[in-house]
C-alpha cells in the first residue's frame, strides 16, 4: 500500500473533535439576549419615571403579552359568579369608550387605569361609565375630610334605609370587591378614599349592587 495504516484520527482543519452534550454547552455558553423594548414598555417606563405608576401598576399592565387585548375572561375568579354578558365586563378596555368631557378632564394614562380596574372588577360597560363620571363629579367638589365624614354617615343611612337588615352585608360586599381589584391595581383605594368617591351614595349603591350579583 502506498498508505500505511495509521490508527491516529485525524481531524479535518477547521472542524472541533466531537463533544459529549455537557463538553459542548461548557464551552459555549448560552448567552440571554435581552428582549427588545415594545412600545408599551417604553410607555409604562416613563409613566413611572414620572411617578404616575407605581411598580405594581406597571407589572399588572404588562401581565398581557404585546397584540394580546385584555379580556375580561382573564379577571374571572373561582369565587365569583357568571354573569350574563350584559352584565359583565367588554372583552376589552377599549370598549368602556371612557368620556373625558367629565367634570375633571382625565389624562389618556387614567381613563386607561381606570379602564383597567373596571375590567378586573368585572363592571360592564353603562355601570362603569356610570360610575367614571361620578367619581369625577365627586373629585371636583375638593370636599374636606369632615364634609366626606358626613357624607359617609349620610350613605351608611340611605343603605340601611334601601335595604334594610341587608345593608351591611351589601355594604361588606362592596369592600370585598374593591379590595380584590386593589390587588392588582393598589392606587384604587387611595383614589376612592382621598377623592371621597368611596363613601357617595350612587357609587357605594351601584358597587353593592354589583358584588351582590358577583360575589359567592
Amino acid at each position: 500500500m502506498i498508505v500505511e495504516p495509521n490508527d491516529q484520527v485525524v481531524q479535518p482543519e477547521g472542524i472541533e473533535p466531537e463533544l459529549s452534550l455537557d463538553e459542548f454547552l461548557a464551552a459555549h455558553p448560552v448567552v440571554e439576549r435581552a428582549a427588545p423594548k415594545t412600545g408599551q414598555d417604553v410607555m409604562l417606563q416613563a409613566l413611572l419615571d414620572a411617578g404616575k405608576l407605581t411598580p405594581e401598576q406597571a407589572a399588572a399592565m404588562r401581565d398581557v403579552e404585546d397584540g394580546e387585548p385584555v379580556t375580561a375572561t382573564q379577571s374571572v375568579r373561582p369565587d365569583w359568579n357568571s354573569l350574563p354578558p350584559e352584565m359583565s365586563a367588554p372583552a376589552q378596555v377599549a370598549e368602556y369608550r371612557l368620556p373625558n368631557n367629565t367634570a375633571i378632564a382625565p389624562t389618556f394614562e387614567e381613563r386607561q387605569l381606570a379602564g383597567d380596574a373596571f375590567l378586573t372588577a368585572n363592571l360592564p360597560t353603562t355601570i362603569a361609565q356610570s360610575l367614571f363620571h361620578r367619581m369625577s363629579q365627586v373629585a371636583s367638589q375638593r370636599l374636606t375630610p369632615d364634609q366626606v365624614e358626613l357624607m359617609s354617615r349620610e350613605t351608611t343611612a340611605k343603605m340601611h334605609l334601601q335595604y334594610g337588615d341587608r345593608a351591611d352585608a351589601m355594604i361588606a360586599k362592596a369592600r370585598t370587591l374593591i379590595q380584590q381589584v386593589a390587588v392588582k391595581h393598589p392606587g384604587v383605594i387611595d383614589a376612592l378614599v382621598n377623592s371621597g368617591a368611596g363613601s357617595d351614595y350612587m357609587i357605594v349603591r351601584q358597587m353593592a349592587e354589583h358584588a351582590n350579583r358577583l360575589l359567592k
